[in-house]
């Protein structure tokens, strides 16, 4: 392979030609700010002269072409120490300084062309990631979750949103965006479709959702009906951000007995963003006593639908994804989960 001309003078400035090239192709601000957390800390790292411990002189910066999986690993360690790091955040550190190198080698996402060496990629790829999936959960885990739909304050919207999104698989921020003008009902199957306009990169795609689903949003929307008229407000989003001054005389209201008039705590015509639906599910786990993310519904929907029987391909049309492999590590077991599975199997297959 023909040598490649070195057109940085530091990380940083890979760094910044990485993030410029991540607004260009219309990023979400949260991708943004998870790679100037991961990539940009990693970049001011390698460019720092700060000793690596007290007392001892200060370690020169890593030249651009000088890049060995020994600096990641440093910069890991570092982390680890200043303060007490998980498997997801070290998982986390590990996508996004291997999504900058990729795309700083040339590869085909790189719409500017490869500004370091392509074999520098192959040491990043070698870093060694934790097995598990950091999304995948426990099926105990998910049982706390559901029993704690009923402990909250707003049990209706908690269960809307949850069962929503482990049905159909969309992200939190369609969620956010999502309309009841979006959805199609099938009363006949209790069932329905979900189309998404703005999905990632923009994106139009439709998706589903069952039984569960179904119910759940039914209940909502009976609520919301209740306090908005849906002829008056076509464009209502189907969860609408929340007043703080209203939530506080909803609260009230609630823990007085629920006696009178209830209060409407939602805002007409104004949706909530990620950040609240997210805030939702962090309130929920917390009750149950669960360490789960929110995203971790998407996961689950997906190796839902593959043990009822959906193909990769068909998963990954719902999901939205480009790419097949990016599917594939939506499938991917737990050690725990694959141990249970082939217990399972194997009591199955003892005779009577």
């Amino acid at each position: 392979m023909k040598e490649q001309k070195i057109a940085v003078k530091n990380w940083i400035e890979v760094y910044t030609r990485f993030q410029a090239e991540n607004k260009s192709l219309r990023k979400s601000p949260n991708t943004l700010a998870f790679h100037a957390w991961g990539a940009g800390g990693f970049a001011k790292w390698l460019d720092s002269t700060i000793p690596d411990k007290p007392g001892e002189p200060g370690r020169p910066p890593v030249p651009v072409t000088g890049l060995e999986l020994v600096h990641v690993t440093a910069f890991i360690n570092e982390q680890q120490d200043s303060r007490k790091l998980s498997d997801r955040t070290i998982h986390s550190y590990y996508l996004s300084i291997r999504a900058m190198w990729y795309w700083a080698t040339g590869h085909p996402d790189n719409k500017t062309g490869g500004i370091l060496p392509y074999d520098l990629w192959f040491k990043i790829k070698a870093s060694q990631e934790p097995d598990d999936n950091p999304f995948q959960v426990l099926d105990d885990d998910w049982e706390k979750i559901l029993a704690a739909l009923d402990t909250g304050l707003t049990p209706e919207r908690d269960k809307a949103l949850v069962f929503l999104a482990m049905d159909s698989g969309i992200r939190r921020i369609e969620i956010a965006r999502l309309k009841w003008r979006d959805i199609t009902w099938n009363h006949k199957e209790n069932t329905g479709r979900v189309r998404i306009e703005l999905g990632k990169g923009d994106k139009f795609r439709t998706t589903v959702f069952g039984p569960k689903a179904y119910a759940a949003l039914l209940v909502w929307k009976t609520k919301v009906d209740g306090w908005y008229d849906p002829k008056k407000y076509p464009r209502l989003p189907v969860f609408p951000s929340v007043s703080r001054a209203r939530e506080r005389a909803w609260v009230k209201w609630c823990r007085e007995g629920q006696k009178g008039k209830q209060p409407n705590p939602l805002v007409a015509g104004v949706p909530m963003n990620a950040a609240s639906i997210g805030a939702i599910f962090v309130r929920l786990t917390k009750r149950a006593g669960a360490d789960v993310r929110c995203h971790a519904l998407r996961h689950f929907a997906a190796r839902d639908w593959m043990a009822n029987g959906a193909s990769p391909s068909a998963i990954q049309t719902m999901l939205g994804h480009k790419e097949l492999s990016t599917t594939d590590r939506y499938l991917k077991l737990t050690s725990a989960q694959a141990e249970a599975e082939v217990l399972r199997a194997l009591h199955k297959g003892q005779p009577a």
